[in-house]
């Protein structure tokens, strides 16, 4: 099988089995820009919890820009780094009310001009908010592809230059809608090959497909816990209206 039918089945695959898209993908896209910024060494539920609490208090550029640094801390407290990442949301926020109007750019080109907005941030954001194509390797899209033999990169730089040309502009962001829930429940650092809906796919050369006693148990728990994230979701984008 040639690499780009390979990918395309793979990410065929994956989508029949995460539909419910990224529970960052809030809609508004400040508060997105604000999630992926938040997640950063953090798990989504940390950043869901937080971004409920901030965006309450401040749900526009205008009201975050004049906010103090102290109070966002406060808010954010239950975040990894979250003094920085409050320096970050303030800066971000001056910026885009200073040079885009308190309107979130549409662009990579512009979105990485915010503070704290890197390439990866840009991507997801446009792939969530704007609906627009792009590829955002996190963790978890770097560990899977890596497994899966696509191609081989050292860093999610790396691996973002060399999928552009082989996965089809169509399917960049199944990426991350489908790999990151995918890299949560069944291919986790210690992967759960046993359960791999793609594992005929995979050239992980170190299978484990030997079900433990409890695989039941495990499954049922990643599905909760997804569906969870997704009520969460959901709920903070009902706060966004």
């Amino acid at each position: 099988m040639v690499l780009s039918e390979k990918i395309v089945r793979t990410l065929k695959t994956l989508r029949r089995h995460y539909p419910g898209g990224g529970v960052l993908e809030i809609g508004d896209p400040f508060a997105m820009v604000v999630a992926v910024l938040l997640s950063a060494r953090t798990k989504d539920e940390q950043v869901l919890k937080a971004l409920g609490r901030l965006f309450q208090k401040y749900p526009t550029p205008t009201k975050m820009a004049k906010a103090r640094v102290e109070n966002i801390e406060k808010l954010i407290s239950n975040i990894g780094l979250y003094k920085s990442k409050a320096k970050y949301i303030r800066g971000l926020s001056e910026k885009l009310v200073e040079e885009y109007a308190g309107v979130v750019p549409d662009t990579i080109d512009g979105l990485v001009t915010l503070p704290g907005v890197g390439r990866k941030t840009a991507s997801v954001v446009l792939v969530g908010a704007f609906g627009k194509q792009a590829i955002a390797v996190d963790t978890h899209v770097f560990r899977v592809v890596n497994r899966l033999g696509w191609v081989k990169a050292k860093t999610p730089e790396e691996m973002e230059r060399k999928l552009l040309p082989i996965v089809p502009n169509e399917n960049w962001r199944d990426l991350n809608h489908t790999m990151v829930p995918f890299g949560r429940a069944i291919c986790v650092p210690n992967p759960r090959c046993w359960a791999c809906p793609v594992a005929d796919l995979c050239e992980f050369k170190k299978k484990n497909l030997v079900p433990p006693k409890n695989a039941v148990g495990i499954i049922e728990d990643a599905k909760k816990k997804e569906q969870t994230l997704l009520v969460m979701r959901d709920e903070v984008k009902k706060q966004m209206v």
